[in-house]
């Protein structure tokens, strides 16, 4: 006969059966409402306040130039050279 399962595995057995009374379906589906609304706004502005502001600093351009953090790998460059 098995060993009982460990603790983790018995919670989610517990909780698998069904969802809970308190969830609120239509509170999740405003959460998704929003979420997808304002998902492009927060994309452009991570995208634009973050990492192009962060790699324009010029301590930061020195280190990614240093390690070429930016530069394709000399296998990828060869593979588009040769087939390009």
């Amino acid at each position: 006969k098995c060993a009982s399962p460990p603790p983790p595995v018995r919670f989610y057995e517990h909780y698998r059966e069904g969802v809970p009374s308190w969830v609120d379906f239509d509170e999740i589906q405003r959460g998704i409402d929003v979420f997808l609304a304002y998902l492009p706004a927060a994309g452009c502005s991570l995208f634009y306040r973050s990492l192009v502001g962060g790699f324009s600093i010029p301590r930061i351009a020195e280190v990614l130039r240093a390690t070429r953090y930016l530069v394709p790998t000399t296998r990828t460059t060869a593979a588009t050279t040769t087939t390009g």
